[in-house]
């Protein structure tokens, strides 16, 4: 579905997590973006604050890899 709405000219990137859809996306060469990094991309743009940042990225530790969400903590640490 979320594939056919980026064909469709409805959206400019696909948000997903499953590895084996990313590596079709990327071979398709269609943007993407993982949870984790649209969570800090709504800190950066200022659309959530640092507090529920982190608390939606710790939400959403199990279901990321230990790397991915060690990468998004230390983005929003270090970005002050």
């Amino acid at each position: 579905m979320f594939f056919r709405l980026y064909r469709a000219g409805k959206c400019r990137a696909i948000v997903s997590d499953d590895q084996k859809f990313l590596d079709l996306l990327t071979a398709l060469n269609v943007p993407f973006v993982t949870p984790s990094a649209l969570i800090v991309y709504a800190w950066r743009k200022g659309k959530i604050d640092k507090r529920v940042c982190l608390q939606l990225l710790e939400k959403l530790r199990p279901m990321v890899s230990e790397e991915e969400y060690h990468l998004a903590v230390i983005e929003i640490k270090g970005g002050d």
